[in-house]
C-alpha cells in the first residue's frame, strides 16, 4: 500500500532517545509512529477534527453520542464488547472524549497484544456497526453520564459559561446530550435517531481530518507496517472540518463572562474574600481596584480582547525554570525557543514594575467592608500582626513555631469552646520582602466587633499559655517541622516547586530551606516568647503594627463612622450581640447608660438586668432556655463593664485625618480610602538576590 514518509529532521528533546517516524497514508491520514524499546506497554490515540460544535442544533450531544456508539462493534468484530474485552484481558486501558472541535479515542495495552488491539481499534473508523438496538441502549448510557455530571461543580460552571456566550454560535449549545435531547427530541421531530447518528458519522468522519499516534517497543518498521495495513482503509471524504462564523464571545457575551467572574468573587466564603482583599488592596502595590475594572467592563469589545491577545507578548519580561536532566546549553536553548515562539521584544525597564510590599507604620488600624452577597449570613474578621522580617531565617522559623502553637490554642478557644464559627485559624503569610505576617481568622454569625474583642481576649491570655508551654512538646514540634523540611522529594514537580519559590520572590536563595532547618535546631521557647512580646503583645510591643480587617454580612447592623467615634467598641459589640439574639433594635445611648450604672453590679446581676431590659419574654426563662445564645451577650457585657473601668487609648505617631481617616474611641485609625492610606506609607525594598546573577554567554 502507498504511503508517504517525512524524511526531514524531527525536533526531539535531549533526553528523548526514542525513534520517531512521521508518515501520511494514501487517504491523507497523518500518523506519528514511535519506537521505544524500554516501554512496558504500547499505546495509540486517534483524534478526529470534529466535536460537539458540529452537533445538529436540534440534537445537541450527537458527537458525544457517536463517540459512545463506536465502541459497540464493527463488521469485522461484530461482538459489542470485543474491543473493550480484548483491551481489558491484556492489562490495558481505554477511553475517549468529545471536545468542542475534536473527538479523541485512545488505549494502552501490553506490547505483545498491540497488533490485535490496533486492528480492532482501526475498525471504529472503517466499518462500525452503529446498530439500531445499540442506539436504543447506548442513549441510556449517555443519559446516565449526563446525570452524573449534575452534581459536579466544575461541569456546571462550564455549562453556565457556555450559556452566556453568543447564542448564535455553536459553542453556546448543550454538548453532553441526554435522553431528552437525543431520543425524545428525534422522535418529536419525526426523525430516527439511528439514522441520524449514521448520517453524522458518514458526513464528518473522514481520514483527511484524522491524526493518529502509536507507540510501542516494536521496531519502527513494524509499527509503520501495521499502521499502513490497518488504517489505509479509513475512507477519505475530503476535508469535512467545519468552519464557524462569528465568535462565541461577542460584546454581550464578553461582558456577561467578565461580570460573572467578578460576581463569583462575591460568593466566596467571607473569610477568603477578606484575606484576598487585604492582601491585594492593602499590602501590595501596584494594584488595580476591582471597582475600576467593573466600571470599564461595558467599554470592552471583542475586538479589544483580540487585539490584546495578539499583542500581549509583543514586549515581555519572563522568568523560566528548567528542571531535569538538562545540560546548561540545552536549558538556554529551551529559553531561546520560548522567546522565538513568543516573538517578544525586551520589556522596557520602566514598564517592568515588580510588586512591592507596603511598609505599614506602627499603629492599630481598621479596614472594613460590607458584603455584596445579600444572602450572606456570616461575618468575617482577620487580625493581622506584622512581625519580624522575611529575609531573616530566625524570624521565619520562630514565626513558624509561634503560629503552630497559637493555631491549636486559638482553635480550641474560639471554635471549640466559644463556638464562634466554623472557619477559625492562625496562619502565617509573607510576600517577597518586608515583614512576616501572623493572621488570626474567624468566620461566624457574630458581629465583627465582637469577634475581634474575643480575639483580643485570646491574646491577653495566650502569653501565659506560651510561657508555660511544655518544653518536651516544644522539642517534638521542632523535630516534626525539621523532619518535614528534610523529606526526600519524590517528583520533578516537587523539586521544581521548591526551586521556583526563591526565583519568584527574587531572592534566588536556593539554600533557604537548609538555612531554616539550621535555624530551627537553634530556636528555643524563649525566642518564641520574645517574638510574641516584641510584635503581638500590645502591652510590650514597641512597634505594635496591627490591621483588623472586617467583612460585614449585608444584613448585619453596620456601624456608622459617627457610631465608631462616639461609642466604645465594647458598646458596639454588645449592641450587635443583643440585636442578633433578641431581634430588637438597640439604642446605643441607652446601652451606654446601662453599662455606666451596671459597673457596680455583679456579672450575674448585670446580665439579669440586661435580659429584663432587652427581652419581652420572662427574663429568667430566657436566660435558662437560651443559655448558649446568651453566652455571647454575657461575654460582651463582661468586656464592656471591664473596659469601662480600664479604658485604653492607642497611641499613634501620625495624624491621618488629611486622607479622610478617623479614630475610634480606642484611638484606632479606620481606613476609608485604601489608596490614599497607602500613599502615606513607605514601601519595603525589593529583595536583594543572595547570589549574583551572571549574564548568560551560552548562545547557539
Amino acid at each position: 500500500m502507498t504511503y508517504y514518509m517525512f524524511d526531514g529532521p524531527l525536533e526531539q528533546s535531549v533526553g528523548d532517545t526514542r525513534q520517531h517516524q512521521l508518515i501520511k497514508l494514501s487517504n491523507n491520514l497523518v500518523v506519528l509512529c514511535t519506537s521505544d524499546p524500554d516501554s512496558a506497554n504500547a499505546a495509540a490515540s486517534l483524534s478526529v477534527n470534529v466535536g460537539s460544535m458540529a452537533d445538529p442544533k436540534e440534537l445537541p450531544g450527537m458527537a458525544h453520542f457517536l463517540e459512545h456508539m463506536l465502541f459497540m462493534g464493527s463488521a469485522k468484530y461484530p461482538t459489542e464488547n470485543e474491543y473493550t474485552e480484548y483491551i481489558a484481558n491484556h492489562l490495558g486501558k481505554y477511553n475517549a472524549y468529545t471536545a468542542n472541535t475534536e473527538t479523541t479515542f485512545y488505549f494502552s495495552i501490553a506490547n505483545p497484544a498491540f497488533e490485535g488491539a490496533l486492528d480492532r481499534f482501526s475498525r471504529f473508523f472503517i466499518d462500525p456497526l452503529l446498530s439500531a438496538d445499540g442506539v436504543d441502549r447506548e442513549v441510556n448510557a449517555v443519559d446516565s453520564e449526563f446525570k452524573g455530571y449534575l452534581q459536579s461543580d466544575g461541569w456546571r460552571l462550564k455549562q453556565l459559561m457556555r450559556s452566556v456566550t453568543n447564542p448564535n454560535h455553536p459553542y453556546n449549545h448543550f454538548n453532553i446530550g441526554n435522553l431528552d435531547t437525543l431520543k425524545v427530541a428525534a422522535r418529536a421531530m419525526g426523525k430516527n435517531l439511528h439514522k441520524e447518528v449514521k448520517m453524522f458519522y458518514q458526513q464528518y468522519y473522514s481520514a483527511d481530518i484524522m491524526k493518529l499516534a502509536i507507540a510501542g517497543n516494536h521496531s519502527i518498521e513494524q509499527l509503520v507496517e501495521w499502521t499502513v495495513e490497518k488504517f489505509s482503509k479509513v475512507e477519505s471524504k475530503g476535508n469535512t472540518k467545519l468552519k464557524y462564523e462569528g465568535h462565541p464571545l461577542d460584546h454581550h457575551a464578553l461582558g456577561k463572562l467578565l461580570k460573572q467572574d467578578f460576581e463569583n468573587i462575591k460568593f466566596e466564603q467571607p473569610v477568603y474574600q477578606l484575606v484576598s482583599k487585604k492582601n491585594k488592596q492593602l499590602n501590595v502595590v501596584p494594584f488595580v481596584p476591582t471597582s475600576l475594572l467593573e466600571q470599564l467592563l461595558d467599554q470592552v469589545t471583542i475586538e479589544d480582547v483580540q487585539k490584546h491577545i495578539d499583542t500581549v507578548f509583543s514586549a515581555a519580561y519572563f522568568k523560566m525554570l528548567v528542571v531535569g536532566n538538562f545540560e546548561p546549553a540545552a536549558a538556554v536553548d529551551a529559553a531561546q525557543q520560548v522567546n522565538q515562539m513568543l516573538k517578544s521584544q525586551p520589556l522596557p525597564a520602566h514598564s517592568h514594575v515588580p510588586s512591592r510590599m507596603v511598609n505599614i507604620e506602627p499603629g492599630h488600624y481598621i479596614y472594613r467592608h460590607m458584603g455584596e452577597d445579600p444572602n450572606m449570613l456570616n461575618n468575617a474578621v482577620v487580625a493581622t500582626f506584622y512581625c519580624g522580617m522575611v529575609s531573616n531565617p530566625k524570624d521565619r522559623t520562630t514565626m513558624a513555631l509561634l503560629s503552630q502553637i497559637a493555631k491549636d490554642q486559638f482553635f480550641g478557644q474560639i471554635r471549640t469552646k466559644e463556638q464562634l464559627g466554623y472557619r477559625v485559624g492562625a496562619f502565617t503569610n509573607s510576600f517577597s520582602s518586608g515583614k512576616l505576617i501572623l493572621e488570626l481568622r474567624v468566620q461566624g454569625e457574630s458581629n465583627p466587633t465582637y469577634l475581634l474583642q474575643r480575639i483580643d481576649s485570646f491574646i491577653q491570655g495566650f502569653r501565659q499559655t506560651l510561657a508555660k508551654f511544655d518544653t518536651v512538646k516544644f522539642d517534638a514540634l521542632v523535630e516534626s517541622i525539621v523532619g518535614k523540611a528534610n523529606e526526600q522529594l519524590t517528583s520533578v514537580d516537587a523539586e521544581a516547586n521548591r526551586m521556583w519559590t526563591p526565583i519568584d520572590k527574587g531572592t534566588y536563595n536556593f539554600a533557604r530551606l537548609a538555612d531554616e532547618v539550621d535555624s530551627l535546631q537553634r530556636v528555643r521557647l524563649d525566642d518564641v516568647l520574645d517574638m510574641w512580646d516584641r510584635y503581638i503583645n500590645p502591652e510590650t510591643a514597641v512597634t505594635y503594627t496591627r490591621v483588623d480587617s472586617q467583612l460585614w454580612a449585608a444584613k448585619a447592623s453596620y456601624p456608622l463612622a459617627t457610631d465608631m467615634t462616639t461609642w466604645s467598641e465594647s458598646i458596639l459589640a454588645l449592641a450587635g450581640c443583643l440585636e442578633s439574639e433578641t431581634h430588637m433594635p438597640v439604642d446605643l445611648s441607652d446601652l451606654s447608660h446601662f453599662i455606666n450604672t451596671a459597673v457596680t453590679q455583679t456579672s450575674a446581676d448585670a446580665l439579669a438586668s440586661l435580659a429584663c431590659q432587652y427581652t419581652v419574654a420572662n427574663s429568667t426563662q430566657m436566660l435558662n432556655e437560651t443559655a448558649s445564645g446568651w453566652s455571647k451577650i454575657k461575654n460582651a457585657l463582661d468586656m464592656a463593664m471591664n473596659l469601662h473601668v480600664n479604658h485604653v487609648v492607642q497611641d499613634s505617631n501620625t495624624n491621618f485625618t488629611h486622607v479622610g481617616m478617623y479614630q475610634t474611641m480606642e484611638g484606632k485609625w479606620v481606613i476609608t480610602d485604601v489608596d490614599k492610606f497607602k500613599a502615606t506609607q513607605a514601601l519595603h525594598e525589593l529583595p536583594a538576590p543572595v547570589i549574583k546573577l551572571i549574564p548568560n554567554t551560552l548562545t547557539k
